[in-house]
């Protein structure tokens, strides 16, 4: 860790974004069925619609471990 970052910010840094699209529920503390989070991820994408290769690479990566 760049010691004058934390001086500057007051802040370690994290990378979280591997964890959050195998577990999108990683800060809530639980680790629910990879169903019930890919059933609520399309409804949002449904709502909110985006490129289809989006979709698919943000499934891939919630089954890749199931």
């Amino acid at each position: 860790m760049d010691s004058v970052s934390v001086r500057l910010t007051f802040s370690i840094m994290l990378s979280i974004a591997e964890g959050s699209l195998h577990n999108p529920a990683l800060f809530d503390g639980v680790n629910p069925p990879v169903w019930q989070m890919i059933d609520e991820y399309l409804s949002l994408a449904a709502l909110y619609p985006c490129n289809l290769t989006y979709v698919r690479g943000h499934l891939f990566k919630m089954c890749i471990h199931a």
